[in-house]
């Protein structure tokens, strides 16, 4: 099931075996699609388990909001030990702090990527032409650290199936519509952070044995 997290973290596990690696991802921002190129695939950056911040308090103001705080948090405490890298778009001042961090412990013997994606403000052509660069920017960081060609067909076919699970997604979301909705927004929600935490490509068929449930 997609919204039973022991299942999708054996899914995780299941990629992992297979030689595939997960880059973490903070928000909406990142692009997925090139996030999946190659044995890549992408995971929400999550702290399951956080009651308290206590570590993280130390290197970051308790005026920065807890969900960075509670990154922080797992992050030193090593449970993102199987993560390949981080992709931290900086849609605020707080996860830039975040990413901040992620170099700053970072040692010798981590072989860790990262990147801070700088993510426009505001929409126009100018706005535009700054970001595909960035994306270029970024794309290219990708191939040296990982040492392989994404190449326009290959994220193009990631695009696809992006926009293909999407759609897989979309009549679940509008069993909340009705008068008497068959799916809560707490149980959508769940779905969701179930989608963001597992290879999207193993989470086809639960996606739909839940769409036909």
């Amino acid at each position: 099931s997609v919204t039973d997290f022991a299942a999708v973290e054996a899914m995780v596990q299941q990629a992992i075996d297979g030689g595939r690696i997960p880059l973490g991802f903070s928000c909406s921002f990142a692009p997925l699609p090139l996030l999946s190129v190659g044995k890549l695939f992408p995971l929400a950056l999550r702290a399951p388990g956080v009651s308290t911040t206590e570590l993280a308090d130390v290197y970051l103001s308790s005026v920065i909001c807890p969900y960075t705080r509670s990154l922080q948090e797992f992050q030193m405490q090593g449970s993102y030990y199987y993560f390949g890298g981080y992709v931290v778009p900086c849609a605020c001042d707080h996860i830039r702090r975040y990413n901040d961090h992620l170099d700053l412990f970072k040692t010798e013997a981590d072989k860790y990527f990262n990147y801070c994606l700088d993510v426009p403000r505001k929409t126009g052509l100018n706005q535009i032409d700054y970001y595909t660069e960035e994306l270029k920017r970024f794309a290219a960081k990708l191939e040296e650290h990982f040492g392989f060609k994404i190449t326009d067909a290959d994220l193009k076919a990631e695009i696809v199936k992006f926009n293909e699970f999407n759609e897989l997604l979309r009549p679940i979301s509008e069993l909340r519509k009705a008068d008497e909705p068959l799916i809560s927004g707490t149980e959508f929600h769940k779905l969701m952070v179930g989608v963001n935490s597992a290879p999207r490509d193993l989470l086809i068929e639960p996606v739909k044995k839940l769409a036909q449930d």
